[in-house]
């Protein structure tokens, strides 16, 4: 879970209006906006709704909620606001609904990746770093949870996890 401000993004043929959670819309002409608008118009995307999260990437420590605020009130910081996609709520004016979440990762990581060629003409997956969804990881047991708990949480500081149980572990 990334400390930042929960957003809903509504993407229509190239502009992108970004709503924060109760309703207002939020800044726009940031870069992350940009780069979302570019992802979903190389994957062919006529129109989404993306729940996302605005965050302020650090170095060395977990985003803060507060570095959003000052990050949007200064205009050398606003080009440094990330987004991390979490939820697809439609695309092409269809709702998507899937079974399971790591089909929506899925769905997401295709999204908000391009496979190019490098220089050696292998295919490869770019990614940008202000705009990737957020990180998963699958456990098949409490203990694994809980591993993953004291990697993200306890050693590297994050705020905390999402998980979704649908194995029933």
């Amino acid at each position: 879970k990334i400390d930042g401000h929960l957003q809903c993004l509504f993407y229509r043929e190239g502009t992108v209006t970004m709503l924060n959670s109760r309703g207002v819309q939020r800044a726009e002409q940031l870069k992350c906006l940009d780069i979302f608008a570019g992802f979903m118009g190389k994957a062919g995307v006529k129109s989404a709704i993306i729940a996302a999260e605005l965050y302020m990437p650090r170095e060395g420590g977990r985003p803060r909620c507060g570095d959003v605020q000052s990050a949007l009130a200064d205009a050398e910081l606003k080009d440094k606001l990330a987004l991390a996609p979490f939820d697809i709520l439609e695309i092409d004016g269809e709702p998507f609904r899937v079974e399971h979440y790591k089909e929506v990762y899925a769905r997401l990581k295709e999204l908000f990746s391009l496979k190019v060629k490098n220089d050696k003409g292998q295919v490869v997956t770019k990614t940008s770093g202000l705009c990737k969804p957020v990180e998963m990881r699958t456990a098949t047991s409490i203990d694994e949870v809980q591993q993953i708990y004291d990697e993200w949480v306890e050693s590297e500081g994050a705020e905390g996890l999402v998980v979704h149980n649908e194995t029933h572990i």
